[in-house]
């Protein structure tokens, strides 16, 4: 599972995309799902808590179909 975050609106996207295509190179599997966090400065409070629920939960489903087929 990869994470992408950036500063600007896309979240990561195209380093995410640049890493799956590494990552299959090298005989890595990746799994389908990518979180990207867009505006990372301001998707986190000051606690380190993400702001945007939609957000969070999407992270959290990523996180439980990975541990799933560990």
């Amino acid at each position: 599972m990869l994470i992408g975050y950036s500063g600007g609106p896309n979240g990561g996207e195209n380093t995410v995309k640049h890493l799956e295509a590494v990552a299959q190179t090298v005989g890595l599997k990746t799994e389908q799902t990518a979180v990207k966090i867009p505006s990372a400065w301001k998707a986190f409070d000051s606690n380190g808590t993400l702001i945007d629920k939609n957000l969070e939960k999407s992270l959290i489903a990523a996180i439980k179909n990975l541990m799933a087929k560990v």
